[in-house]
């Protein structure tokens, strides 16, 4: 009798230890940004393959809406999922003001497609979206929001978060259709720290 309390004693400390673990935040650091995020709990990393995959589908809708190749140069940082349409993905790309532009406008164009290609997809769901200008650990961000209404019950939801470093342009695109865990990723980010 003893032996089996024992057993189950060290089994429930076990799966508290493990539980504890698991609702730790993901404490994340990138050199080149000097940038540090701890991510909720239950999101898992992506592959590059998976992501790779995903990005490609992305891309084909863009060049359909567009009618021309897109090249991408964007270097993913991470990609985080939890569920099927809850993601934080960082990543950056070069950026060249003599031949990409003013940057304000080249960020509003992106999203302007961004919006339109979605709005080609699902022509019959109501669509907002909003651009604001938002400052996290003292920089100042570039912000797109959309909310896509799937179902009156489902509201997908994507904001994108862009500035330029140097000559690079760094992003954080944050896609749920969870409210829980897409205030989650969005305090995460928002509270994320960029050192000089």
């Amino acid at each position: 009798m003893s032996k089996r309390i024992l057993t189950i004693t060290s089994t429930v400390i076990l799966l508290l230890i493990f539980s504890c673990k698991n609702s730790e935040p993901q404490k994340l650091h990138n050199e080149k940004f000097n940038w540090s995020i701890a991510l909720p709990s239950g999101f898992n990393k992506l592959s590059s393959e998976e992501w790779q995959a995903l990005q490609n589908k992305g891309q084909k809708l863009l060049e359909d809406q567009i009618n021309d190749e897109i090249d991408n140069k964007a270097k993913t940082i991470f990609v985080f999922k939890k569920g099927d349409f809850n993601y934080f993905e960082a990543n950056y790309q070069p950026f060249d003001a003599a031949t990409d532009g003013n940057y304000d406008e080249t960020f509003r164009e992106v999203s302007s497609l961004l919006h339109d290609t979605f709005m080609s997809q699902l022509p019959s769901s109501p669509i907002d979206s909003s651009y604001s200008k938002v400052t996290i650990s003292g920089l100042i961000f570039n912000k797109f929001e959309l909310s896509l209404e799937i179902t009156p019950e489902s509201i997908l939801h994507s904001h994108l978060y862009s500035r330029l470093f140097g000559e690079d342009e760094f992003t954080v695109s944050i896609m749920y259709l969870d409210e829980g865990e897409g205030k989650k990723l969005l305090d995460a980010w928002l509270n994320s720290t960029f050192e000089n």
